[in-house]
């Protein structure tokens, strides 16, 4: 089995627990206010994922870029 296969097969995987977890994890409290803090953590994630890999620095050309702000 090919290793992107590997990859897909765990991101469907990992996906689906996802909705699975924040249904349960929805159940007695408002889901707007919950939706808002999983983003919030979701980006501290990503940003520290950026700060390990060394990347931080071209955050200032994305931004600069217009372009690209558009569609992200």
């Amino acid at each position: 089995m090919s290793t992107w296969l590997i990859y897909a097969l765990l991101s469907a995987l990992t996906a689906a627990l996802v909705a699975i977890f924040g249904k349960i994890g929805l159940q007695n409290l408002d889901a707007n206010t919950a939706t808002a803090i999983r983003a919030v953590i979701m980006a501290l994630f990503l940003v520290g994922v950026v700060v390990v890999q060394g990347k931080l620095n071209l955050i200032g050309e994305i931004l600069v870029n217009r372009k690209a702000l558009l569609f992200i």
